[in-house]
């Protein structure tokens, strides 16, 4: 009972806090404050994985890894290299197998 009580109160603060930040700051900013407090919620309940929002912030760092060889014509080394990147973290890495068995059909 106390534990449904306190996810009313916490549900209405949020909304609550929601409503007042963003009538308080620009139109062109609610999109960023929404995508912050979408984050540290996902922090806060242990939804974000940090290797996957710091590849969705920076895109993933080129250090010059050699990915192989290019399955397609289609894809350049730009693309490629994100690709291979994004693959390396954990809700990505079986994509890139699933990629190269049907990238010819394309």
């Amino acid at each position: 009972m106390i534990e449904e009580r306190l996810k009313f109160l916490d549900d209405q603060f949020l909304e609550s806090l929601f409503k007042n930040v963003c009538i308080s700051v620009f139109e062109k900013d609610k999109m960023i404050f929404s995508f912050m407090l979408c984050l540290k919620l996902l922090e806060l309940a242990n939804e974000l994985d940090p290797a996957e929002l710091k590849f969705l912030l920076t895109g993933g760092v080129a250090l010059g890894e050699d990915y192989g060889e290019i399955p397609a014509p289609w894809i350049d080394a730009k693309m490629w290299g994100e690709l291979n990147r994004a693959c390396s973290t954990q809700a990505m890495r079986t994509f890139l197998p699933h990629f190269k068995s049907k990238v010819e059909i394309y």
